[in-house]
């Protein structure tokens, strides 16, 4: 606290001292100018100090623990739906089997540890997505239809 009435003190004996010389040298209209210029640049500057102290403190742990996992989430299901799709494009239907594992390493060459049970559970749920599409659209049967028949 005493560092800062130090330097309050200071800063009024300059202005004191500048307003009293220029009443005879400088337009004091130019003076003040300059003062207030150097006072609103260090009020900007506080505050960016303070907005990044917030950004710091608040808003990066933030990120850390919601934004960083829901984006590896997204990731991982974006590249499981292209594994999914990509394996139906390129083998068609009934290869149940060359399809699983054509996804399994497309998505293992992505970077993906296929032996962690988050991946395998990913891959499943874009698989039963794209079956249900199909029954959807009408080019797939149901099992119960296939059992019925």
């Amino acid at each position: 606290m005493k560092r800062i009435l130090t330097i309050w003190m200071l800063l009024m004996l300059v202005l004191v001292s500048t307003y009293a010389m220029a009443e005879t040298a400088v337009d004091t209209s130019a003076v003040m100018t300059q003062v207030v210029i150097w006072v609103l640049c260090g009020v900007l500057t506080a505050l960016g100090a303070v907005a990044t102290w917030v950004a710091k403190s608040y808003i990066i742990p933030w990120m850390k623990d919601t934004v960083v996992p829901w984006l590896k989430q997204h990731k991982l299901l974006e590249a499981a739906k292209t594994a999914v799709e990509y394996a139906e494009a390129q083998l068609g239907r009934y290869t149940g089997d060359e399809k699983w594992s054509l996804a399994l390493s497309l998505i293992d060459k992505l970077g993906f540890d296929i032996s962690d049970e988050t991946v395998v559970a990913a891959l499943k749920a874009k698989w039963k997505e794209l079956d249900l599409a199909q029954v959807a659209a009408g080019i797939k049967d149901t099992l119960e239809s296939k059992e019925e028949t």
